[in-house]
């Protein structure tokens, strides 16, 4: 799209905020699945610890009969 020549003459903000949205383009599958992982992980997290809460109030409830 643009050449890291033409680019540098625009100044260090923009080539930055350029290069960002540039990049921002071509990693935006890839962040979007990296973000789909991260909450699968926290939801079979979450899951495995209330199956732990549910083992343990379980365990109490038989212990004491």
């Amino acid at each position: 799209m643009f050449s890291c020549e033409k680019v540098v003459l625009l100044g260090n903000k923009q080539v930055e905020s350029l290069k960002v949205y540039i990049m921002g383009k071509k990693n935006k599958k890839a962040a979007y699945s990296k973000r789909e992982e991260e909450k699968a992980k926290k939801v079979v997290r979450n899951l495995i610890i209330g199956l732990v809460v549910i083992a343990v109030i379980i365990i109490a409830v038989f212990s004491q009969l």
